[in-house]
């Protein structure tokens, strides 16, 4: 047989060629993804979810019609059964690149096929979407998408970080609710059920860019996430309240050494905790932006990598329930998500203080899940919360205490202190009839209750502490609506400055300094309704304003807004400046002072904003060159300060009750502050915290300003993604942290 040498050259070049180049396909597939995403995407394949060989390139741009395939290969692997609507929406879709918000839509629709029917959820409550408000306008929302390629930061278009969607859509008068802004939301904020993952990422400015093409690597995780999601959420296994056996925690975990302090009702240890809210609400989720119900075994890791040695965990008790909610019945699969959180405390050393978010059986009732005043006055709420608590205390009988606490309620309002002992002493013997050991913790967040009662039943004491104001909830809707004058972020650390001019102590600030001619200013926030309430400002004794503030409100509390500036000029030389209250009868709120000279305003702010310092005096301030000075050294605002102004009465009382007592919550709760003001604060209260040997728990551990959140964020902070898993930590908060974490 005669062969042709140069057509068998050619052909085996060709082969040769060929061979690298299919092996390099296959390799390849997954260049330009990360390795973590790479392995996701290999158990999605692997686990039957997405189908194989839909692309040699998970970088490349995805098609309508393979994302589609994607979603029906999910949909009919959760529910086991063909699915013909969209078996057909495959068949339509068009082989044309989509974008990642048309991505984000279609996922929003698989997750509606697969269960999770919005329309319906919304309708009875038991999903509550941040931005549905009642009025319409499409033509704006749909401008905005085709003409931005980003879901931009705060207030400056579609919020999707820490804060809540509903509020920025108000301030900029966006009302909508057309499917793409409800997949934009869902997809950015719910996860993985096996992991912290999102189903979407945004980037490090938030920005979900909806104009950018979607790639494969983005689909596939999207989807498989959707279903393990899904996956967490299905097959309900509903058993009575009184039916409820024991838990399934590995008791193998018991019989090893454990680093976690002993913990009893007397004394509670010096914790270094957090407060996670993964479960917080039944109806909406996760409480803030998460809309991940479940608990993630990395984030208790994570925090006993790093010294944390307690979590306390926001719980609604609707969870139970859910989704269907049969009234007197829990979900056993719920149960043993709790079960999972708890041993993974064990296993971590990490104690889990359960505290009650939401009250049971309330799917339909947002926001009233979490309210607490409720309860009191309804008897059938209390037999309710005292069943789930009983039934809660016979299942974790055998889990010490060093492991598991019981947090009776977060921050309940009670009308007295008598009324929140009535309430909870029958729930607190029902916990004690079952495990009559189990550390059982009672918070302290009210004016119009001390805890005596629940301490002298033998109930440990929590306080929560938020002060300065200014400081800890700065950026909050409700700190914006009293104080809409201050735009700039707090500093540290503040000027003592009582923001009361009321009574003898304090109906008279004096301001000392060699002013030139210019104007000083006060903005007056409320005075009180039943006086009269006269405002003199002098300049060296000479009368330059007065005036009587009168407001037609109605009043709050028997203070009555004003919400308005006053200002007046001062002369040259002016040596002193004083503003004066009407003697002994009127009480004047205000919100700043200011100084203007040589046409630059400089203004100081009140250190009790919102928190009133009834046993205050009024300082005289030191004017110079733009800054303020206190005269009087005695007179600072620090640790002692705080300590022995809100926490020691609470502190006493539970000594002399011979119960335990934390600072159950505490730390800013609103947007990030500048590094200057929030290490400094941060670093004096954990070290007054260290040294007077009290435990804390910081009052929420996920958000853009807390210690880990879901997406990094650009900015002064060094922000490290933690391996293994989709949140990032804020290394300079972790830092100032560990430096003061109790051994």
């Amino acid at each position: 047989m005669k062969i042709n040498v140069k057509k068998t050259i050619i052909m085996m070049l060709i082969l040769i060629l060929a061979m690298p180049t299919t092996v390099n396909a296959k390799t390849n597939a997954y260049a330009g993804i990360s390795s973590d995403q790479a392995k996701e995407i290999k158990e999605a394949i692997l686990a039957k979810v997405i189908p194989a060989n839909l692309t040699n390139s998970y970088q490349s741009t995805v098609t309508e019609k393979d994302a589609c395939k994607m979603i029906l290969s999910a949909i009919e692997k959760y529910s086991n059964k063909k699915n013909s609507k969209w078996n057909k929406r495959v068949a339509n879709a068009k082989n044309t690149v989509i974008t990642r918000q048309r991505l984000a839509e279609l996922v929003y629709l698989g997750a509606n096929s697969m269960g999770m029917d919005f329309d319906r959820l919304i309708k009875e409550g038991k999903y509550t979407a941040y931005y549905r408000v009642d009025k319409l306008n499409k033509k704006f929302v749909t401008s905005w998408f085709k003409n931005s390629d980003n879901v931009t930061s705060r207030r400056k278009g579609l919020d999707l970080s820490y804060w809540n969607f509903s509020e920025t859509l108000k301030e900029e008068f966006i009302d909508f609710t057309n499917t793409t802004s409800e997949a934009i939301e869902f997809v950015t904020m719910f996860g993985d059920g096996k992991s912290t993952y999102k189903l979407m990422n945004l980037t490090s400015e938030y920005h979900f860019r909806p104009q950018a093409k979607a790639t494969y690597a983005e689909a596939v995780l999207a989807v498989y996430r959707l279903y393990n999601g899904m996956e967490t959420e299905r097959k309900p296994q509903y058993i009575a309240l009184n039916k409820v056996g024991e838990n399934t925690i590995d008791k193998s975990l018991l019989k090893r050494e454990s680093s976690l302090p002993e913990v009893s009702n007397q004394k509670l240890p010096a914790w270094n905790g957090v407060t996670t809210a993964n479960k917080g609400a039944a109806s909406r989720g996760a409480l803030f932006n998460n809309l991940d119900r479940n608990f993630h075994e990395a984030e208790i890791k994570f925090l006993s990598n790093n010294g944390f040695n307690m979590v306390r965990v926001q719980f609604s008790f609707s969870t139970l329930n859910a989704p269907d909610f049969p009234k007197g019945k829990v979900n056993e699969r719920q149960l043993e998500e709790l079960d999972r959180l708890i041993e993974w405390g064990i296993q971590y050393n990490v104690h889990i203080d359960l505290c009650m978010e939401g009250q049971p059986e309330m799917a339909n009732q947002w926001p009233n899940e979490i309210q607490t005043g409720n309860l009191f006055k309804n008897k059938t709420k209390q037999k309710n919360v005292l069943d789930y608590w009983k039934m809660l205390s016979k299942r974790y009988a055998d889990i010490p205490n060093k492991y598991l606490s019981f947090n009776l309620m977060n921050e309940p309002e009670a009308e007295s202190d008598e009324a929140y002992t009535k309430v909870f002493t029958p729930i607190v013997n029902a916990i004690w009839e079952e495990c009559k050991d189990r550390v059982v913790i009672a918070d302290v967040d009210s004016n119009t209750m001390t805890g005596e009662g629940l301490a002298k039943l033998g109930v440990a004491l929590s306080y929560h502490f938020y002060e300065p104001n200014s400081i800890c909830y700065y950026g909050l809707d409700f700190f914006e609506e009293n104080f809409p004058q201050i735009k700039k972020a707090p500093s540290w650390p503040l000027l003592y400055l009582p923001g009361t001019l009321t009574g003898e102590k304090r109906s008279r600030l004096v301001i000392d300094g060699d002013f030139s001619e210019g104007t000083v200013s006060i903005y007056v926030r409320d005075v009180y309704a039943l006086e009269k309430n006269v405002l003199t400002i002098l300049a060296d004794g000479v009368v330059v304003f007065e005036k009587e503030l009168k407001s037609n409100k109605e009043p709050n509390y028997d203070m009555v807004s004003i919400q308005k500036e006053y200002t007046a000029k001062i002369p040259e030389g002016t040596k002193k400046i004083e503003f004066v209250v009407n003697g002994n009868e009127g009480t004047i709120r205000y919100t700043s002072i200011g100084i203007t000279q040589k046409g630059k305003k400089y203004s100081i702010y009140p250190h009790d904003l919102y928190d009133e310092d009834y046993d205050a005096v009024m300082p005289t301030l030191k004017y110079s060159k733009g800054t303020f000075a206190v005269n009087e050294k005695e007179l600072v605002v620090d640790f002692d300060y705080y300590y022995n102004k809100s926490i020691l009465p609470t502190k006493e009382l539970a000594e002399d009750n011979n119960v335990g007592f934390m600072i159950g919550e505490f730390a800013p709760f609103g947007p990030i502050l500048p590094k200057k003001t929030l290490l400094p604060y941060l670093s004096m209260m954990l070290k007054g915290f260290k040294e007077k040997g009290i435990g804390w728990s910081n009052g929420g551990c996920n958000g853009e300003g807390y210690l880990i959140n879901y997406y990094d964020y650009k900015g002064e902070y060094k922000v490290n993604k933690v391996k293994g898993t989709n949140f990032y930590c804020n290394q300079d908060v972790l830092n100032t942290y560990k430096k003061y974490l109790s051994e």
